[in-house]
């Protein structure tokens, strides 16, 4: 009975161990987005300010994901001001601006063996590293990024 009594109380303490480990964590945050100036001949100090300046990227959705082209492990929607809130497992997330799924690129970009031209487009924008017992605030600054045919131009 006596190791019975003790089989039990450590079967407990394990359960409630693993069920913590699992909790989700509350997160919060703000994100800015920055644009980049594309235009020809460079242009006044006051005109590249206006243009390139951090802004809360509002009323958008960021998809967190192993990587690029997997399944969304996450999905935040932020509000007029660019602040979202969110409850997340613990874990490193890949923030992403579009959602395309492709298993077999997936795998691709997994085992490292993408195509090298495309490796600009499936960089994540962020990567949130979520803590336990850890109430925590990010600051994710987003930046435009010029496509090849951009940044070929003269």
């Amino acid at each position: 009975m006596r190791y019975l009594l003790i089989l039990l109380m450590l079967s407990y303490s394990h359960l409630g161990n693993s069920q913590n480990s699992k909790c989700k964590v509350p997160v919060k945050g703000r994100v800015m987005f920055s644009f980049v100036y594309k235009g020809g001949a460079r242009p006044t100090p006051e005109v590249m300010e206006a243009c390139c300046q951090p802004r809360p990227m509002f009323n958008a959705t960021l998809y967190l994901k192993k990587n690029y082209y997997s399944t969304v492990d996450y999905i935040i929607k932020k509000d007029d001001e660019g602040n979202f809130k969110k409850k997340l497992k613990p874990g490193l997330y890949k923030v992403f601006i579009k959602n395309e799924i492709d298993e077999i690129k997936s795998a691709e970009i997994a085992s490292g063996k993408i195509d090298q031209n495309n490796v600009w487009l499936t960089e994540p924008y962020y990567v949130l590293s979520v803590i336990p017992d850890e109430n925590a605030f990010f600051e994710i600054a987003i930046k435009e990024r010029l496509t090849p045919e951009d940044r070929m131009k003269p």
